[in-house]
């Protein structure tokens, strides 16, 4: 009597047991469902920049940013943080990758935007093992991926009728893009149908939508006409048959293939109808600007090979190797006009940081294909099918600086792979660590809605300016770097062709400092022409001679002539 009164006066009313807290599976699930088939799926007019600069993907990271605040919370109410090895080994990489900013030669505001994306996929990873899905929780990641491709496919079949003329490529920038995601999509529904089980089933089937997944897509691949989304479509195709056809009962096998061939046969005839010549030459999109410069970076990557040009600086560098080599050996190419990356993700790492970001790379791929390797052995060639459209692409095209939602598809890929082998373990964790995450779960996606709301309000002002309205100049003062150097172009240009309206002419000497800085990130043929023209303007003929000197030893290919100057207003002189 006398211990239970004790233990009375010690624990009072928490003898009683807390009640068990739910998972967070369904908001988590509920965040990516909304990202994947509604926010992803609105195009923009106005996609500037690359990387995390495009409004495409600004809207991707803001739901990113909710899915990983779930998974924080999920973390609190957990009390552990569960990990597996390949937690530590992607950890690893990730640390390595992130040595070179800290060289001297780096530029941290360059190369910020690639490296939040870096520990951004990586915290995804993570915060995806902390949920203990079930098996259709799981399936449903995969998926989201399949349907997404099928809202894609029909934007882009809309977009072909609306205007035939124009080529189909739903939200994304590029052809490529948009031909590795259809090609995932398609990959990824062959693979969920050797899956799917009867006891998810409804009275309508879902699965139908998996042999319905090739005939959209195909057509679609048919008629971008991109050498790379062929290829990984193909190659995909042929690793993930095998696993169809020992799994898949034979009539899902038949229907699969059945509806490859009418999606290809759909998109020969499509192609045929809508274009004269549909496979000549220049309507094909080959692996160029890889194939034009990749002797041009390989030779970049062998002068500097330990520590790199520095994290940002590969345009410039690429132009001023190039157009030195090119004044040495008149044989060897010039450099290639506005070209920001190799079209190599490996090549991109490893001119700008040297051997170390390729180590970390190429442990980070054995460290997948060990988890690969550790599956059942008739899977392993289906598992690895689902990453060969992404991560072939990388390596011929930059898929990864164009589209967000391919890192993101590639980090949920990596999870699946992982939670077929992986052995789960976990670290409690201290309750003053517990109160860090909750103000990191709260604040992580107000910075996400405070940084996409900047980039709104900049593409606003570049609208309100293109429609001709006043844009104050303390408003100008505080927009992302990309939108600025967009806005103050278009001022440039318009006072230069004495368009501008009174309330936005400055002096031009004011454009001077802010076009030198710009040309020095990013050296290019329309740069030079405007800080050409720009000297002419307010009659610094010397300086123009020497910008036209320097842009034709960077660019010996392109005319630099003096252009005829209107008359200069009184204002501009100043």
């Amino acid at each position: 009597m006398n211990e239970t009164m004790a233990i009375l006066i010690v624990r009072g009313t928490r003898l009683e047991p807390s009640p068990v807290k739910l998972p967070l599976n369904r908001p988590f699930l509920f965040v990516l469902g909304m990202l994947y088939l509604v926010f992803l799926h609105f195009p923009s007019d106005l996609n500037i920049g690359a990387g995390l600069t495009l409004l495409f993907n600004i809207t991707t990271w803001f739901w990113v940013s909710i899915a990983i605040s779930v998974g924080v919370f999920q973390v609190i109410r957990a009390g552990k943080v569960r990990y597996s090895k390949l937690t530590f080994g992607l950890l690893i990489c990730c640390l390595l990758l992130t040595l070179p900013l800290f060289y001297d030669h780096a530029s941290v505001s360059l190369a910020a935007y690639r490296v939040m994306a870096l520990w951004g996929g990586f915290l995804l990873f993570v915060v995806l093992q902390q949920f203990r899905f079930s098996n259709k929780h799981k399936h449903r990641l995969i998926w989201l991926i399949v349907l997404s491709a099928l809202v894609e496919s029909g934007l882009a079949y809309y977009q072909l009728f609306a205007d035939p003329a124009q080529m189909p490529l739903g939200v994304f920038p590029s052809v490529n893009t948009f031909a590795t995601y259809l090609a995932t999509g398609l990959l990824a529904s062959g693979y969920l149908l050797s899956r799917h089980l009867k006891k998810y089933q409804a009275q309508f089937s879902i699965a139908s939508l998996l042999y319905i997944t090739p005939l959209l897509c195909m057509p679609l691949l048919v008629l971008l006409r991109s050498v790379t989304g062929w290829g990984v479509t193909l190659i995909g195709i042929v690793m993930i048959f095998p696993y169809l056809y020992r799994f898949a009962s034979r009539k899902r096998l038949w229907g699969w293939g059945i509806s490859i061939i009418l999606g290809l046969l759909s998109g020969l005839i499509l192609i045929q109808a809508l274009y004269t010549t549909p496979f000549n030459a220049q309507s094909i999109k080959r692996l160029s600007p890889l194939s034009d410069s990749l002797a041009q970076t390989v030779d970049m990557f062998i002068e500097k090979p330990f520590t790199g040009y520095g994290y940002g600086h590969f345009e410039e560098e690429y132009v001023l190797y190039s157009a030195r080599q090119h004044q040495l050996n008149p044989n060897y190419p010039s450099p290639l006009a506005g070209l920001s990356h190799p079209h190599n993700e490996v090549l991109y790492w490893g001119i700008e940081g040297g051997i170390l970001p390729i180590f970390a790379i190429m442990l980070a791929t054995l460290f997948v294909l060990g988890r690969i390797y550790g599956a059942k052995p008739k899977t392993r060639l289906a598992t690895l099918s689902l990453l060969v459209p992404i991560t072939m692409a990388s390596q011929v095209d930059d898929v990864f600086s164009q589209s967000t939602i391919h890192w993101i598809t590639f980090i949920i890929l990596l999870f699946w792979i992982d939670q077929r082998v992986a052995k789960y373990s976990s670290v409690p964790l201290h309750r003053l660590t517990i109160r860090g995450l909750n103000g990191v779960g709260i604040l992580l996606p107000i910075l996400a809605l405070l940084y996409c709301g900047a980039f709104l309000r900049a593409q606003s002002l570049l609208m309100q300016y293109q429609q001709g309205q006043y844009i104050s100049r303390q408003a100008q003062m505080y927009v992302p770097l990309v939108w600025h150097d967009q806005l103050m172009k278009a001022q440039l240009i318009d006072q230069l062709q004495q368009k501008n309206t009174k309330p936005h002419r400055r002096p031009l000497s004011t454009y001077v400092p802010w076009l030198l800085e710009l040309i020095q990130r990013q050296p290019r043929p329309e740069y030079y022409q405007l800080l050409i023209a720009l000297y002419q303007h307010i009659g610094d003929t010397n300086r123009a001679e020497q910008s036209r000197i320097e842009a034709e030893f960077l660019f010996p290919q392109y005319p630099f002539t003096p252009q005829d100057r209107p008359p200069i207003a009184s204002s501009d002189l100043k």
